[in-house]
């Protein structure tokens, strides 16, 4: 079965000088915080706005691996710890009398000692600061005994945590349900992360298998998706016939190195005319194909094998190559598939008796017993021959409204230097759970020129500040032509928590004691650490706006990220690469509060409310409530009066305001809803 690992971060060390001394202390996620604005939406009654806003009364849940939920980053606001195993699946709470995760009478250590990436993650979305500890500055000084400033964008939203040895579909989706199942059970709106996926998990159209599970989920939760980071690899090409035409592309495959390509179409198995798969022979000198070997698709998985051994003419141009060449269906969408690798496996058996040899290879022993088995696997290439300018392609024909994506799982695609031959294009690395109609897709970019690691080390980041990460993927849904990703966010050496438990991860930039234990936050890069930053945003805009969708999200998210000087400038690859910016956490957050200002939502909520006004004073009834805060707003969108009481009623005063119209924004523990009040 094929695994779909995380996308695992990586460090990018660039080692300076020492430092001796600085001007500032801050570090990567609080330099992150400053440049998003989301250090300003935290002290939001310091910058115009009614209140702080910090996730309160938002679950912000992740699927990942590698969880350490007693990290002093939580601060106790992990709700819910949940392992997927298929049968039986457990799930942790914390404790009444310490607030801790037990696994029955011993503290929950971690679901994986291998694995920081979970943890790293969720404290991006929904870490707080303010432990006391020793850290290195991005400078290089050490810092000891002091207030770390490590802050997740959501430092006040609830936390759940979800788990498995596997991150495949199935997982994926049993964790969906858990979570959005779990959040209509506290009657509290939910925002999910999946820093996960692969630019080869299916067609990039928005009708994968994973796109069709995901899209069961959206309704219940906004779900933001990793871009990936493949933006660097010439990995992929999609082509496309009109309706009513006939087209042909020839697309070159590497020499010399080991590969693996997919090409999937949107044509069905039943198709009558399915598109045509050719291995070719192409001459550079004179762009014409010498030879072809065609392969037909069935209903069933055809594998054909061109061993060095096989005598034809494309083992005459490359003599000594191997390649695999699969063909049939796609067995979860029935569409039409094939796959080339360079990559031979090879199995034997051994023992007496009669019966199936096991283990990694395949096999059957004689006589009576069981056999044994055993496997080896063997990377090998198209290996050039005496004539220079041959080199091996793929020729494909798609017919009236047909496509085809051609995705290298391994290796890349290439002309060859030949005008006449097609090439990969890092446009189409993106994820295709990112094309998924109503998620919300995320790349990597940085907010920061260095980063610090304990003990007295500064590193210059690779991608300063203000750039998009070079790694970070991009592409579209191949049928809407939405362009993909929606928007970035800092992902280049983030500094987050880190597995306690984590034996392998040793490069950290600060620590604190709690629980007996020592703790860490460290450095980590990739479209994995820019997903959660968005993730916590979209919370901060959910507790202003309850019934915020993915729409409406998207929307803000294209009028309100920061244009950076890189964008502005940009070609038009580095804007796509961009999406709409840099999220910019405070303007997406007026535009919610704006939204939630002039939107009706709750109909119970509409039916309950009583709103009386007169003698300066607005009196405000909501019924079936356990608190309510009325909110007074001009017609420019500026607050200008509000107060906040426990159970359903309030009294606010009006009379230093000039009459006019106004809106009266009623937030309550059972909704958000608006009147409009001409005082």
């Amino acid at each position: 079965m094929k695994k779909y690992l995380p996308i695992i971060a990586s460090l990018c060390l660039s080692p300076l000088a020492f430092a001796q001394s600085e001007s500032e202390t801050k570090l990567c996620l609080d330099q992150a915080l400053t440049a998003t604005s989301a250090s300003l939406a935290h002290d939001g009654l310091s910058n115009g706005l009614s209140m702080n806003y910090k996730g309160s009364g938002v679950i912000v849940a992740i699927f990942d691996q590698g969880f350490d939920p007693n990290h002093p980053a939580f601060g106790g606001r992990v709700k819910a710890v949940h392992v997927v195993r298929g049968y039986n699946d457990p799930t942790y709470t914390p404790s009444e009398t310490d607030g801790l995760i037990y696994n029955g009478s011993s503290v929950y250590t971690t679901d994986k000692t291998s694995e920081s990436h979970g943890t790293h993650v969720a404290a991006i979305a929904a870490g707080q600061g303010g432990q006391t500890g020793n850290y290195t500055s991005k400078l290089g000084v050490n810092q000891l005994n002091k207030e770390l400033p490590f802050c997740g964008v959501a430092p006040e939203a609830d936390i759940v945590l979800v788990s498995s040895s596997s991150i495949n579909k199935t997982n994926t989706e049993s964790a969906l349900k858990y979570i959005t199942e779990y959040a209509k059970a506290q009657g509290k709106p939910c925002v999910i992360n999946l820093s996960l996926g692969s630019y080869t998990d299916g067609a990039h159209d928005g009708t994968s298998d994973w796109s069709e599970m995901l899209a069961n989920y959206t309704g219940d939760a906004i779900i933001c998706v990793a871009a990936g980071n493949e933006g660097a690899l010439d990995c992929a090409h999609f082509f496309k016939s009109a309706e009513g035409e006939t087209k042909t592309e020839i697309i070159g495959l590497p020499l010399s190195t080991s590969f693996s390509i997919n090409f999937e179409s949107n044509v069905a198995s039943t198709d009558s005319n399915p598109f045509t798969f050719e291995i070719v022979v192409f001459d550079k000198s004179t762009n014409t194909v010498t030879s072809a070997i065609p392969f037909t698709f069935s209903s069933s998985s055809t594998t054909n094998w061109l061993p060095s051994s096989t005598s034809n003419d494309f083992m005459t141009a490359f003599p000594g190559s191997s390649l695999r060449i699969y063909t049939g269906k796609n067995t979860s969408t029935n569409k039409l598939m094939a796959t080339l690798s360079t990559t031979v496996t090879s199995g034997s058996s051994s023992g007496t008796g009669t019966g199936t040899g096991t283990g990694t290879g395949t096999g059957t022993g004689t006589g009576t017993g069981t056999g044994t088995g055993s496997s080896s696997t063997t990377d090998n290439k198209i290996l050039p021959g005496s004539n220079t300018n041959l080199v091996p392609a793929v020729r494909i024909t798609t017919y009236s409204g047909q496509t085809v994506s051609a995705l290298a799982t391994k290796g890349y695609l290439t002309n060859h230097d030949s005008s006449a031959l097609v090439s990969g294009s890092p446009d189409g690395s993106i994820t295709a759970q990112s094309t998924t109609a109503n998620v919300i897709s995320v790349g990597a970019c940085s907010t920061s020129d260095k980063y610090g690691l304990w003990s007295a080390s500064s590193y210059t980041n690779s991608t300063t500040s203000g750039k998009v990460w070079p790694y970070s993927s991009y592409g579209e849904n191949t049928d809407t032509g939405e362009s993909l990703p929606h928007v970035c966010a800092p992902g280049v050496n983030v500094i987050s928590a880190l597995n306690s438990y984590d034996t392998t991860n040793n490069a950290y930039s600060g620590t604190a004691s709690a629980n007996s234990r020592t703790y860490k936050w460290g450095p980590m890069s990739g479209s994995s650490m820019a997903t959660p930053f968005v993730t916590g945003t979209i919370a901060l805009w959910k507790q202003a706006y309850h019934d915020l969708t993915v729409d409406q999200a998207k929307q803000i998210i294209a009028e309100t990220s920061t244009k950076t000087a890189e964008y502005t400038s940009g070609s038009a690859d580095t804007k796509k690469r961009w999406g709409a910016g840099q999220i910019n956490v405070i303007e997406g957050l007026k535009a919610a509060i704006q939204l939630a200002s002039t939107t009706g939502l709750p109909d119970e909520l509409n039916r309950n409310l009583i709103v009386e006004y007169g003698n300066g004073l607005v009196k405000v009834f909501a019924g079936n409530v356990n608190s309510v805060e009325a909110r007074l707003y001009n017609t420019a969108g500026v607050l200008v009066a509000r107060k906040a009481a426990e159970g359903y009623e309030l009294e606010l005063s009006n009379s230093a305001l000039p009459p006019g119209l106004y809106i009266l924004q009623v937030v309550t523990d059972r909704g958000t809803t608006s009147r409009k009040l001409r005082l």
